[in-house]
């Protein structure tokens, strides 16, 4: 727990009182570290008190023993790579260390279309499992080189905890080859 930004308006020295909300003793230094015995929902308080004893607090709410869900992406597979319209199927398996296996609606997706040093939204958040969506061409004949997907899923567990695991799908390309009838002539490409 870090209470050190704390100031007082006057310039005055600060004392500290810090109320973990579990009984147990309170810590009088800005900075403290404490372990809960208990999993729970705590509410922690600081007071600060300046030398003419007016006190501002600040909460913050604990939850105690409250691990993370663990979330794994199944389909697409990174080694998949996609096609210009081919229909692209999200999937995850959110499981949670205290609570078993995660819902659909305990998942959130985003996809991202990354062209050279920039991106463009293409799926805005959106809950569930087995989403599906369009592979989109790429914006001009020079971005086929340089354009890739990237999607994020989220799972949330039911006490709030979230985590995110993220993947990139790079596009299946080919090798163009131009001849021309009769041969020798000369062809522009992309401009």
């Amino acid at each position: 727990f870090d209470g050190a930004n704390s100031s007082d308006p006057d310039g005055g020295g600060l004392t500290f009182d810090w109320d973990f909300g579990d009984g147990t003793p309170h810590a009088t230094s800005a900075m403290v570290s404490h372990t809960y015995s208990n999993a729970g929902l705590y509410t922690a308080r600081l007071t600060v008190r300046d030398p003419q004893g007016l006190t501002g607090s600040a909460t913050a709410s604990i939850d105690a023993g409250n691990r993370a869900p663990l979330v794994t992406i199944t389909s697409p597979l990174p080694s998949a790579g996609f096609r210009v319209g081919e229909t692209i199927t999200l999937q995850a398996q959110a499981t949670d260390p205290d609570e078993g296996a995660l819902p659909a609606s305990s998942l959130q997706w985003t996809v991202t279309l990354h062209h050279d040093t920039h991106t463009h939204p293409f799926v805005p958040p959106t809950t569930g499992n087995g989403l599906t969506f369009m592979a989109p061409s790429p914006e001009d004949f020079a971005a086929a080189a340089n354009s890739y997907l990237s999607f994020a899923v989220t799972a949330t567990d039911s006490r709030g905890l979230s985590t995110t695991q993220t993947q990139q799908l790079l596009p299946r390309t080919v090798n163009l080859t131009f001849v021309t009838q009769p041969a020798g002539r000369t062809i522009t490409v992309n401009g």
